[in-house]
């Protein structure tokens, strides 16, 4: 017997003859895309590209309709997959939600389980959604820098877009690996918070002049 309710509610996103448009609305289990794992949603988070596919002014969705959430986590009710028990609590990131499946903006979602993620010790389900895909992009950046042997002493790291989502977490997790950050950012007003963040020199992006040779001296590592 289903662990679902016969209709729940769902952030959705239409685009037919009616027009694009987005909003709350109940929806049936068998309405949501397929997967394995059944998930009761408790947390998700608002990104730039959410924004973008629920106003239509990005080409997000490659279908329609389907709930917005590029991110989302929660408890697992239902599961086809023995690595997935219900009551784990669990998380995703991307993997097509919300772009080629339905997202995280709803009571209940299915995925296939080689996109769940079990909720790592010590992470609550809302700080995982407050890092979300932005922390995610962040936390991938240094790892690949520093698999291509990228180190401290090598210099400042600058990090552009430093006051958005995914520039903000960088700064936090550079400077927590123990280098040198120089943010870049249009937002002058907010060079302080960069600053408490780690920031060790904040430059705004009006400012910067570009050189007229093909290749200048670098000024970052």
């Amino acid at each position: 017997m289903s662990e679902l309710p016969e209709s729940f509610r769902a952030f959705r996103i239409h685009d037919d003859e009616q027009g694009y448009r987005s909003g709350l609305e109940s929806i049936a289990p068998d309405e949501l895309s397929d997967g394995d794992v059944t998930i009761r949603v408790a947390w998700s988070g608002i990104n730039y590209k959410d924004a973008l596919a629920a106003t239509g002014k990005g080409k997000i969705l490659r279908r329609y309709p389907l709930n917005g959430g590029i991110d989302a986590a929660g408890i697992v009710v239902e599961s086809g997959n023995e690595e997935f028990q219900p009551g784990d609590a669990v998380l995703a990131n991307g993997s097509g939600l919300s772009e080629t499946r339905d997202g995280g903006y709803s009571e209940y979602l299915k995925l296939p389980s080689n996109v769940v993620v079990r909720l790592p010790a010590g992470l609550t389900m809302r700080e995982a959604m407050g890092l979300g895909t932005a922390g995610f992009t962040a936390a991938m950046s240094l790892y690949r820098m520093e698999a291509n042997g990228q180190e401290p002493g090598m210099g400042p790291i600058v990090v552009t877009g430093a006051t958005g989502g995914v520039g903000a977490i960088a700064v936090d997790l550079l400077t927590a690996a123990g280098y040198e950050v120089h943010a870049i950012t249009g937002k002058v007003d907010r060079f302080d918070w960069l600053e408490r963040r780690g920031a060790r020199q904040c430059i705004s992006r009006h400012d910067l002049h570009w050189g007229r040779r093909p290749l200048e001296r670098a000024s970052w590592a």
